[in-house]
């Protein structure tokens, strides 16, 4: 298999090569730094209310900046709007670094979001434009697995990075020296300088952008002599503004969607997954006093144990069903997540974190799987993105929730409340334990089925 995608990436096309390289590179600075961020402003004194705040205006910001997004998709060069976002959102990142003061990171996180926009908009109908039908699953598959192999590279170096920036070697290197006005000072100093470094080597994922062909990469062709112009912004506004009326007739056939019981165990999970994950970094750096190398092992090991994990799909549907399988193993996972509040020994709370992940993710792909497969074909690709919105949305909810309860440190509380919402997000799916032989005689044809969220 591994030689299977070895080839395919050899043969895939120029631009579609320079494209993944550009996201490797961003992979790794982005998880260097989500490792570091929030320990970095926890440090300066903001509280996780604060950083709450920072999610609800970046969270604005790619909201805002997604119908000015597809507007100019259809008018610009994909090439040109990647490197424009990378550099918009690089300087708005960067000024954060330098300048970390509240009112400064409140506006440069908005257009961070708006800047991240341009790639949620573009990285499908990129990756589809660069492949060719017998590339494309390949490709997509490539992109997702290089995704999380260079997280666990990025997690590994943002954790060791600010030990090598504490020793005094580079503390008095003449350029730091010279940069003392804009930095800060104390133990947090390492941190910046880690940052700081990461950021500037996250400039070289311009260069496979600016290498890669314009012509070929232009996502919407001008349109043909007397063929009509593209919307302009006024009726594209209207058009999205018209949609709503159709949300009552949506709501109304939404009860009798053979799918909505997992829209809801997606919804359900995304927000306690948001209360748990959002600021795990700070309960092992800042509550249990772990260093950030040893976080970044832990964090890398999770990664790498997940990926395994999803291995075991095939194995847990054909023993125990599609459905009765991954519930069960989620629902051990229950206990594990809510002890992580109630204990200081952190032996146990790295185990429990290791196997919650494990039992959380094993068989997950199976599941998706018999849920694609209840679908009629035509549906599968809407269902898809139903199911994946519905759990990143949520989950930014309960992000922001849990920056506010943890204003007081209550751990406890907060993975409660996630297991809460776990247990919840599972039991909607029990009644399907029994129902799984007769949903399934109504499957579709076997076709190529979208991905939806994993949860880690």
């Amino acid at each position: 298999m591994l030689h299977t995608y070895w080839l395919r990436l050899r043969g895939l096309q120029r631009n579609a090569r320079l494209f993944l390289w550009s996201n490797v590179l961003i992979n790794v600075a982005a998880a260097a730094i989500g490792l570091l961020y929030t320990i970095f402003l926890t440090d300066l004194g903001f509280t996780t209310g604060f950083l709450s705040d920072l999610l609800i205006v970046g969270i604005a910001g790619a909201g805002l900046g997604l119908i000015p997004a597809i507007i100019i998709a259809n008018r610009f060069s994909a090439r040109r709007l990647l490197i424009g976002s990378n550099l918009i959102g690089g300087v708005a990142a960067g000024a954060q670094l330098v300048v970390p003061q509240a009112a400064v990171l409140l506006i440069t996180t908005f257009f961070v979001g708006a800047s991240a926009s341009i790639y949620i908009v573009l990285t499908p109908p990129l990756l589809a434009a660069t492949s060719t039908e017998a590339e494309r699953a390949h490709l997509f598959s490539i992109n997702a697995t290089l995704g999380l192999l260079t997280g666990v590279v990025g997690s590994l170096i943002g954790g060791f990075l600010p030990r090598l920036m504490a020793l005094p070697a580079v503390l008095h290197f003449p350029l730091v020296v010279a940069l003392g006005p804009l930095l800060v000072h104390g133990k947090t100093l390492p941190l910046q300088l880690a940052l700081l470094v990461v950021g500037a080597l996250s400039i070289a994922c311009l260069w496979p952008l600016y290498l890669m062909d314009d012509a070929v990469v232009r996502l919407n062709p001008p349109p043909a002599p007397g063929a009509p112009a593209p919307p302009g912004i006024g009726q594209t506004v209207r058009a999205w503004l018209g949609r709503w009326r159709e949300v009552p007739q949506l709501a109304r056939s939404a009860g009798r969607w053979r799918a909505t019981p997992f829209a809801i165990y997606e919804t359900v999970l995304g927000f306690g997954a948001g209360l748990f994950l959002a600021y795990i970094n700070l309960f092992f750096v800042k509550h249990l006093g772990l260093g950030t190398a040893t976080y970044s092992v832990i964090s890398s090991a999770s990664t790498i144990i997940l990926a395994a994990a999803t291995l075991g799909a095939p194995i847990i549907a054909e023993r125990f069903g599609s459905v009765r399988g991954p519930v069960v193993a989620q629902l051990c996972s229950v206990p594990l997540l809510v002890l992580l509040g109630f204990t200081h020994n952190i032996p146990l709370i790295v185990g429990c974190y290791l196997l919650r992940g494990t039992l959380m993710n094993l068989g997950q792909p199976a599941l998706q799987s018999f849920v694609m497969g209840i679908l009629p074909p035509g549906e599968r690709g809407v269902a898809s993105s139903i199911f994946n919105v519905g759990f990143q949305v949520t989950s930014a909810a309960g992000g922001v929730l849990s920056g506010y309860l943890l204003d007081r440190g209550n751990y406890a509380l907060t993975f409660s409340l996630a297991g809460l919402c776990y247990l919840g997000a599972m039991l909607v799916l029990v009644p399907w334990f029994g129902r799984e032989a007769a949903l399934l005689h109504h499957e579709a044809p076997a076709t190529e089925t979208p991905a939806v969220a994993s949860h880690s």
